[in-house]
């Protein structure tokens, strides 16, 4: 790799996207020969990093597991002490010199990478160091260092190939500064949603685009709640494969909850991340049910904002309303403007009606009984809006004469007929912006 955006594209092949800043690290510890620190929080891919890297080396992967109480015997290198004594009971042994030889020597991860002969050298993984105690990290300083271990029965290995060194911590303690200064030095940021999606993308190839976009996006903001372990890439990748099991293309509060021990790993943050799940829940139903952003009465196919009363329109919470405000005019009389049967804020004109916004409102049919009032859209109407009243409808001829009045009760006749005739046709302004001139002969408004 003799160039970082070579590491990016060899470790792209292998199906780990690395940002530029990785990509840097790696190129320089492959150049210098020095061992790669990699910090971060759990699951964000230090570990996969190392892996890749084997991969994209085509070069034996070796891993060491840190853990409490790892000694030397486990790390570098131990003798075969049942073999020694079998030799020793054969009379084998001539001296105790012949028990301490490389037949009797069994190789650790660390002495095996340093003894490791073939054409490239391999990648040694030491895997959570800040998990093994602070005397361990002595033990790794020649190694580290030198690329060597010794050993007092046979004496110094050097290793003719350093290996590709990578160590990775999540800082559950400080590491002596010794350590450090033996290493290059990467801190791993959580992936941008952008970015893990595609990572998830490539882990999860079943899984729908929407569910992924959606799932990374709520990790990402499950992320900065207070939560004790926050849920990386390995989780966001768990979570996406179990809702790809279960059938979801999409997410979904629901499938939050039943797969919610696949990101919160705590009771504290399990219930977190399902106060998390009931926001989504909600927002989901807001987004559905709003008329705000859909524009359309619950149940209906009633136009809220534009002002036209479709059909008999069901208003949310008061059931279907029995009659529609809407007025269609035949022939009226060509004194009349239009402009005073509807306000020029909700009537909006078409060829065949004359639709009256408003009149089916949230607000006016909570009070109706299976009516949709006129109050508050004609200011000749204004004072028809009891709750027992019902609009008039599909008046076929409105002229002059009795045909509206007479479909208005009779409580209700004397006011029609005082708003119809309030005013005069000459102290109406023809020339108003909100008035649509009439044409002459009978016609549909």
């Amino acid at each position: 790799m003799n160039t970082p955006e070579e590491v990016v594209q060899r470790l792209d092949a292998v199906n780990y996207l690395a940002d530029d800043g990785l990509a840097m690290a790696i190129f320089l510890a492959l150049r210098l020969g020095k061992p790669l620190l990699l910090e971060g929080e759990p699951g964000v891919g230090k570990t996969a990093a190392a892996k890749a890297l084997a991969q994209a080396l085509d070069t034996p992967f070796i891993r060491l597991q840190c853990y409490e109480g790892l000694t030397a015997g486990e790390a570098l290198y131990e003798w075969n002490y049942q073999r020694q004594l079998l030799h020793i009971r054969l009379g084998l042994a001539s001296d105790d010199s012949s028990l301490f030889t490389d037949d009797f020597l069994l190789e650790r991860p660390i002495l095996r990478a340093v003894r490791y002969d073939g054409p490239t050298p391999p990648v040694l993984l030491i895997d959570e160091i800040d998990r093994a105690d602070d005397e361990f990290e002595a033990l790794l300083f020649e190694f580290l260092g030198e690329a060597a271990v010794t050993i007092p029965e046979l004496g110094t290995f050097a290793a003719t190939r350093p290996p590709v060194v990578v160590l990775t911590s999540n800082r559950s303690r400080d590491l002596h500064d010794a350590l450090r200064r033996r290493c290059l030095y990467h801190w791993i940021e959580f992936p941008e949603p952008s970015q893990a999606a595609a990572i998830v993308r490539r882990s999860v190839p079943g899984a729908s685009a929407p569910l992924i976009r959606d799932a990374t996006d709520f990790i990402g903001r499950a992320r900065r709640l207070e939560l004790d372990k926050a849920p990386g890439l390995a989780e966001t990748i768990d979570w996406v494969s179990a809702l790809a099991a279960l059938g979801a293309t999409e997410l979904a509060a629901d499938d939050v909850l039943r797969t919610i021990g696949t990101i919160a790993k705590t009771p504290d943050d399990r219930i977190a991340v399902t106060e998390a799940a009931a926001v989504v829940k909600a927002a989901s139903i807001a987004e559905a049910g709003s008329i705000a952003d859909s524009g359309l009465v619950a149940g209906t196919g009633s136009v809220a904002d534009s002002g036209s009363v479709a059909g008999a329109a069901s208003v949310a919470g008061a059931g279907p309303v029995e009659t529609v405000s809407v007025i269609e005019i035949e022939s009226a009389p060509e004194d009349v403007p239009l402009c005073e049967i509807a306000s020029p804020a909700e009537a909006a004109s078409t060829a065949d009606t004359a639709s009256i916004a408003g009149t089916a409102s949230a607000a006016d049919a909570a009070s109706a009984v299976g009516t949709a009032t006129a109050g508050g859209t004609a200011s000749g109407l204004e004072a028809i809006s009891a709750p027992e009243f019902v609009s008039v409808a599909e008046a076929e001829s409105a002229t002059d004469a009795e045909p509206v009045v007479d479909s208005v009760p009779a409580v209700h006749r004397a006011s029609v007929v005082e708003a119809a005739t309030q005013e005069s046709p000459q102290s109406r302004s023809p020339t108003s912006s909100s008035c649509r001139s009439r044409s002459t002969g009978p016609g549909r408004y």
